[in-house]
């Protein structure tokens, strides 16, 4: 699952048009997410978006190039792409 434009485009950035504004698509992400137990995301999104705060009941996965990213409990941190 992935939030897209509606051109089909992944967000880079804050003003790429990507919302979450749906009831619909936040309730489908919640029992898609809850029923894998797992979600994938940057570690922009995970700061900006939920201000850094795990969902319950699921492992979250923060992608990121920050070396000194702090752990958390429920969070596993995978470094991605060049750091440089």
């Amino acid at each position: 699952m992935a939030a897209m434009t509606v051109d089909g485009k992944i967000a880079k950035d804050q003003g790429s048009g990507v919302t979450w504004t749906s009831k619909e698509d936040k309730k489908l992400f919640s029992q898609v997410t809850r029923e894998a137990g797992v979600v994938v995301m940057g570690r922009k999104t995970f700061q900006i978006d939920l201000q850094e705060k795990p969902l319950p009941g699921r492992l979250m996965v923060i992608l990121t190039k920050e070396h000194q990213y702090p752990p958390q409990e429920g969070i596993l941190t995978c470094m991605s792409g060049d750091p440089d």
